[in-house]
């Protein structure tokens, strides 16, 4: 990882190494536009994101790109407009972990039905 400064607006850029994860618009077959849905410094991470989560169930092509990126002052990382992530979240099964906790009463009380 490299370091450049832009004098300018005090702003530090460093140049590394990402795995980029794609999926595709049509998760059936394959027919619709290519998109990336995150871009990691750890590869693992990226497996873990696009596990499952392309064409017909399958695992997401992941790339090794180089970019210059910023670091902001809260430890978040953009490529242009785009936050590249150190680990990915299963929002799933943060969901399900959530509601493993609730009583019968609190999901009674917020409409959950199992």
């Amino acid at each position: 990882m490299s370091k450049k400064t832009l004098v300018a607006r005090n702003v530090n850029v460093y140049n590394a190494t990402f795995f980029e994860v794609s999926t595709n618009t049509d998760t059936t077959e394959g027919r619709g536009r290519e998109y990336v849905i995150g871009r990691f410094f750890n590869e693992e991470a990226a497996k873990r994101c696009g596990k499952g989560r392309y064409c017909m169930g399958t695992d997401c092509p992941i790339k090794k790109v180089v970019y210059d990126y910023v670091q902001m002052h809260d430890g978040r990382c953009f490529k242009l407009s785009d936050e590249i992530h150190d680990e990915f979240v299963n929002d799933d099964e943060d969901r399900l972990a959530a509601l493993s906790k609730l009583t019968a009463r609190e999901k009674k009380l917020l409409n959950i039905t199992d």
